[in-house]
């Protein structure tokens, strides 16, 4: 089995009774599926009727409890999976699931122990309105429980998203949100629900978070950088570009452990520098610049990062 993207140019339709062209079945329900499934991220359909975690047989334990996520505009946490909707589940092992009403299983759909529970999170929202899932910091999950908190593959250009650049839902101490969006706004809503508090920066602007507040971005806005007051990154370290390919906008992030003269530059195949992002004294942090290749031609470039011991060089890719 395979699963696939529908794309609807208008909302006309609820994609769960969208008529396509096939060949009859015979009019009876489904009522149990076994479905194989590989490790990692898989995509999977459900049967006739919703199933909650109690449907679900996993003889194998080998689904990762709460990595269930449906789409509708952005990812969600699934908390029954739908008759004719598609989800993404992720599992630590190749094996194989069953479905069915009954089915006696071990109730994979809801998290046991919920260690984002008391932690401070942001959500931020599109200008259509959609809101991506909450997004925790200053959480601390146990090595073995971190795949839990995971997401699934970035969905097709054009949707919502919102996750770190790890492609996790939490950061312990600092970390890079990447945000997909085609709209022409954006706002973040925070909640500190503890004493501490967190720089975000977005164009190398600082924003002070402490209990809670709302700050709004114009929707050109890439990725975000998060961090709590005071740390510090062990090393250098250059990010790859996000996102990438792009057009005609991309963030660069990199992690400064102590204050330099930072230049960043571009260039093209051919050796010639073509941009300078940035030029001037920075402080020790988590740094982000966005790039504006609108005057450049499509193809690859290398971006250059000089800040006195330390230089690193990525390859990025325009594609307009």
């Amino acid at each position: 089995r395979q699963g696939y993207w529908l794309r609807f140019d208008t909302p006309c339709c609820d994609p769960a009774i969208y008529g396509v062209p096939g060949h009859p079945m015979g009019g009876y329900d489904l009522l149990t599926q076994t479905i194989s499934l590989s490790e990692g991220w898989n995509m999977i359909s459900g049967i006739s009727v919703a199933a909650e975690g109690d449907d679900i047989d996993d003889p194998g334990d080998i689904l990762v409890e709460g990595s269930e996520y449906g789409f509708s505009g952005t990812y969600y946490p699934a908390e029954s999976i739908e008759p004719g909707q598609g989800y993404w589940v992720r599992a630590n092992a190749d094996g194989a699931i069953t479905i069915a009403i009954g089915a006696g299983g071990a109730g994979k759909i809801t998290e046991p122990v919920n260690y984002l529970k008391n932690a401070n999170y942001l959500t931020i929202t599109n200008g259509d309105g959609l809101t991506g899932m909450p997004l925790h910091f200053g959480a601390t999950v146990p090595e073995n429980e971190q795949i839990r908190y995971g997401l699934p593959p970035l969905p097709p250009a054009g949707a919502f998203d919102t996750r770190f650049s790890d492609d996790m839902r939490y950061t312990e101490d600092m970390g890079t949100i990447e945000i997909m969006n085609n709209t022409k706004s954006l706002s973040i809503d925070y909640y500190v629900v503890n004493q501490e508090k967190w720089i975000l920066t977005f164009n190398d602007e600082e924003h002070l978070l402490e209990r809670s507040g709302v700050i709004e971005l114009d929707g050109t806005v890439n990725s975000v950088t998060l961090r709590k007051e005071g740390t510090v990154p062990g090393s250098f370290s250059l990010k790859q570009n996000y996102p990438n390919p792009f057009n005609p906008t991309t963030q660069i992030a990199f992690e400064l452990p102590d204050p330099q003269t930072v230049n960043i530059t571009v260039w093209n195949l051919t050796g010639q520098q073509v941009a300078t992002v940035h030029t001037g004294e920075l402080n020790a942090g988590l740094h982000s610049y966005s790039f504006d290749g609108s005057h450049l031609a499509s193809g690859a470039y290398i971006y250059r990062i000089n800040a006195g011991p330390y230089q690193a060089t990525k390859k990025m890719l325009l594609m307009k």
